[in-house]
């Protein structure tokens, strides 16, 4: 059962990469998607963080596993706050829960699963490149997240 979830949290991450880029916005970071998305961003990132949750828990020895619940209930708060050019609250909201779900994925993978922290090379590109680099974090960081899952 958790393979089915981690798929279709997968599937879901790359639909809404997939909008992001064939949109006709600038798209810089996952969540530029919400401004083509619009009220499907937030269901498709609850939905992700969930489907990514339960098996996340599976395989999260029990000390640890605030961190699983901090990394993928917090991608649900960007959801939430998927408007983050507009209203300087809702940007305080999505940035505060991204990053803080970032630090969260690095410190869960490096417990669960030390060699899949290897997607951080992914991130390398961020020190020249400013204007993507949020978006290389995040491939980064989905990416260790969903290796970590389906090992």
């Amino acid at each position: 059962m958790a393979i089915t979830f981690t798929i279709i949290a997968i599937l879901l991450f790359l639909v809404v990469l997939a909008i992001g880029l064939l949109s006709d916005e600038e798209f810089t970071c996952l969540s530029d998607a919400y401004y083509t998305m619009k009220t499907c961003f937030f269901p498709a990132m609850a939905l992700m963080a969930v489907c990514t949750l339960m098996p996340a828990l599976s395989i999260t020895p029990e000390p640890f596993e605030f961190l699983a619940f901090l990394m993928c209930g917090l991608i649900a708060f960007v959801g939430v706050a998927g408007d983050y050019k507009g209203d300087e609250d809702k940007r305080k909201i999505h940035v505060i829960s991204a990053d803080i779900s970032a630090i969260c994925s690095i410190a869960w993978t490096t417990i669960v699963c030390p060699w899949a922290l290897l997607w951080l090379i992914i991130a390398i590109p961020a020190v020249v490149d400013k204007k993507m680099r949020i978006l290389y974090m995040e491939l980064a960081c989905f990416g260790m997240v969903f290796t970590a899952l389906l090992v």
